[in-house]
């Protein structure tokens, strides 16, 4: 297949322009955008990486007042927003991998589709003729970091594909329907190769005025400080090697910690094991690590992660 590219569409103001205008036609929480509620099926995977089906409600006012609830299998959660803080009743309290990859998808479009601290720079973009499509390419460090593609002309993104993993993974959006002045996938998609898919399918979009009592905290919430678009941590450098005993096949361990304002791992649970031995060696090494935490403004807020092994960036050497 070959690209049809014109002089302008290389540039990376182009690029910005299509990225910017794809977010603003799918961003259905969007400052001033009409409350809603959101009904959807899910599908995600356990710890052992074995199907699970639940439901995602979401019931929106504003950036600053809304509520979700996620249930699947033994999971069970739910997070209210107020104001600057959220309220988070969640079983069990560690996310799994499963959890986690579903809730960055329900993100759409900040994320997967949209870095949050893009580096305009580094991005251009090609028209495919032959697909009808915009492709968008995004480069870190000179390396292809993720590639995004939008259809022409409606201009909505339909798939995302990363390559600084191995494997590589794949994003898609598809059966877009008009909600308001916007549009919003009817399915979401996550495919990782050798998991099952991370699958959000909505049954229901709709306007809804939420009251105060249905946006209230559940019973027993914790809270913590929070912002509609925070800046995410970032390590402070590149972790040493992790050294594991030899057993013919990478770690599969799954590492749930949240990334405090002060930068260290807090709250470091194993939500999926290798084996003991192992489990230990990569908890030792990640009280190492240190971050730059995430920010709210100019406030260090706490982020929750899960990371999974082998992970790229973290080199295991046998």
């Amino acid at each position: 297949m070959v690209d049809a590219v014109s002089a302008d569409a290389e540039d990376s103001g182009e690029a910005r322009n299509l990225v910017v205008r794809a977010q603003a036609l799918t961003n259905i929480r969007a400052p001033g955008s009409r409350p809603f509620r959101l009904q959807a099926r899910v599908q995600l995977y356990d710890a052992r990486d074995h199907g699970l089906e639940g439901t995602y409600t979401l019931l929106w006012k504003s950036p600053t007042a809304w509520r979700d609830e996620t249930h699947a299998g033994d999971f069970s959660q739910v997070r209210t927003v107020d104001g600057s803080r959220l309220y988070l009743n969640r079983t069990p309290a560690a996310l799994f991998p499963g959890a986690y990859h579903l809730l960055r998808v329900l993100e759409f479009p900040d994320f997967p589709v949209f870095p949050r601290n893009m580096i305009w720079s580094n991005i251009t973009a090609k028209y495919d003729e032959h697909r009808g499509e915009s492709k968008i390419e995004i480069r870190v460090a000179g390396k292809l970091y993720k590639t995004l593609y939008l259809n022409v002309p409606s201009g909505v993104p339909t798939r995302v594909e990363y390559h600084s993993v191995d494997p590589k993974h794949t994003y898609m959006f598809e059966k877009y329907a008009a909600f308001g002045d916007h549009q919003f996938p009817g399915v979401l998609t996550e495919l990782n190769p050798g998991k099952p898919p991370i699958r959000v399918q909505v049954k229901e979009l709709a306007e809804a005025s939420p009251d105060a009592s249905s946006l209230a905290p559940p019973p027993g919430a914790k809270w913590m400080p929070w912002c509609a678009n925070p800046v995410p941590p970032m390590i402070q450098g590149l972790p040493s090697p992790i050294y594991f005993p030899y057993r013919g096949v990478p770690p599969r361990s799954a590492i749930y910690a949240i990334v405090g304002p002060d930068g260290l791992l807090h709250n470091v649970t194993v939500v999926r094991s290798t084996d003991a031995e192992v489990d230990a060696i990569l908890l030792k090494s990640m009280g190492q690590w240190r971050y730059v935490p995430a920010k709210c403004g100019d406030d260090s807020v706490p982020w929750e992660m899960v990371i999974e092994f082998p992970s790229e960036g973290f080199q295991l050497i046998e």
